[in-house]
């Protein structure tokens, strides 16, 4: 199958997903959004090299979840993808399409995470995931309270990045005073 005739779904191509839905185009796929309930108003959040002008040529569609399930959102898909072009994968573009992705991919087929891990979103459980793989990770640890994660961030040099497990990265905060480490931690109980 040639290039052209491959489409590509880009689930909440926002952020650094819209940079992923600017290469695939620019590599000759079609590109179609899909954009998830869970998107949370951060369409339009892209860099500047993907600016609204950009953005229209790079999607053939855009499709929206509207509370649709996994078979609503492939019939959409297949449907926007018309003629002899085959969707060859679906990559997330943005932390909210996390489980859309997963699922979604499962569901038609096509080469993904999968649904198999339980809590997908949970920034300990992808990181454990990517150790067991023989990958390298980030150290870290995880905890709802300061007397859980105090000795990991005591001994760890500084900056240290502190974020809830479940978040995109407007949630992160670079400490590098070690006051601050505290004072971050118990802002997310």
């Amino acid at each position: 199958m040639a290039i052209q005739d491959s489409v590509i779904v880009i689930v909440d191509p926002y952020s650094t997903g819209a940079l992923v839905s600017l290469e695939a185009f620019n590599r000759g796929y079609t590109v179609i959004a899909l954009w998830t309930d869970e998107e949370g108003g951060y369409r339009g959040h892209n860099p500047p090299q993907v600016s609204a002008d950009v953005e229209a040529k790079i999607y053939t569609a855009q499709v929206e979840q509207q509370g649709a399930r996994l078979d609503g959102m492939a019939a959409a898909l297949h449907d926007e993808a018309t003629g002899s072009r085959s969707i060859v994968a679906l990559i997330c573009g943005g932390e909210s399409g996390v489980k859309v992705t997963d699922a979604l991919s499962e569901h038609m087929g096509l080469r993904g995470n999968g649904t198999g891990l339980s809590n997908r979103r949970d920034k300990r459980v992808q990181q454990d995931a990517v150790r067991r793989s023989g990958l390298r990770a980030v150290r870290g640890a995880c905890g709802t309270t300061w007397a859980e994660v105090s000795s990991f961030l005591e001994t760890e040099s500084l900056p240290v990045v502190v974020k809830p497990v479940e978040s995109a990265a407007r949630t992160a905060s670079s400490c590098a005073a070690p006051s601050r480490r505290r004072r971050r931690t118990s802002s997310f109980s």
